[in-house]
């Protein structure tokens, strides 16, 4: 794991240092009754039961207190209400409001990921003199506020860099055209979808174990073959691990039975 700036002994601002890449929330819905899912590392074909609070599902202190508990929140809150709402059945096709914060979802676990790949170094601002007197207390408070600040060396956060960055991407594409992206439902019966770390390449977005969105696709259920195509995909698609909530009901291979 990358190397991250720490806080303060016992973290008095109580900043994010384990940062979630899919919202906590969302790899919940995937949990057993014991309260963990199955996942499997990918490289070393390692099979586990992990918590959603797991380090592997997290990346250290990779964005700013901003981008975790600012317009990364919002994002996120504004995407679980419509999940709450597939996952109780309330809702089984999308409204023509709720494309846009499924959108912005996918688009922020799609960055998240690409920048805990590559994690920032801090930036040195040239001409830029930092206050001596801003001590790692003094930094701490501003992050906590959502304040950009310079370190006393001249340099800017590598990590409130990536804040930007993750917030520069997002608007980025909403204004190429992903304002206009419009996702269908897909619903399993008793199979189930795997999640993969990340869909870096194609807009799918795994809801619950029998739930999952995709782009530019219509509401349906799926076959057998057709579950099994999406998580062929998905395996293609994880770079470090993919995880799921019952192995044995998520078909995989052609023709292969829940």
């Amino acid at each position: 794991m990358a190397r991250y700036e720490r806080t303060q002994p016992g973290n008095p601002h109580q900043l994010t240092i384990r940062q979630h890449l899919l919202p906590s929330r969302t790899i919940s819905r995937f949990c057993g009754r014991d309260g963990l899912v199955h996942m499997r590392l990918s490289e070393r074909a390692v099979e586990l039961r992990l918590r959603p609070d797991n380090h592997l599902f997290c990346t250290m202190r990779s964005w700013d207190q901003r981008a975790e508990s600012g317009f990364g929140k919002a994002i996120e809150d504004g995407y679980q209400v419509i999940a709450d709402r597939l996952v109780s059945r309330s809702l089984t096709s999308l409204a023509a409001d709720m494309h846009g914060a499924i959108t912005e979802m996918y688009l922020l676990w799609r960055y998240r990921c690409l920048r805990a790949r590559d994690p920032l170094p801090d930036l040195a601002i040239n001409g830029v003199t930092g206050n001596p007197d801003l001590d790692l207390d003094a930094q701490e408070q501003l992050e906590k506020s959502r304040v950009m600040f310079i370190k006393p060396d001249g340099t800017l956060p590598g990590r409130v860099v990536a804040g930007m960055m993750l917030q520069s991407a997002i608007d980025s594409d909403w204004e190429s055209g992903a304002h206009a992206m419009r996702w269908g439902v897909f619903s399993s019966g008793e199979l189930e979808f795997l999640v993969p770390d990340a869909f870096i390449d194609q807009p799918i977005l795994p809801v619950a174990p029998g739930i999952c969105l995709a782009a530019g696709a219509s509401d349906a259920e799926l076959t057998l073959e057709e579950v099994a195509r999406v998580n062929r995909e998905a395996v293609r698609a994880a770079s470090k691990y993919w995880f799921v909530h019952d192995v044995v009901r998520c078909p995989v291979m052609r023709a292969t039975a829940p």
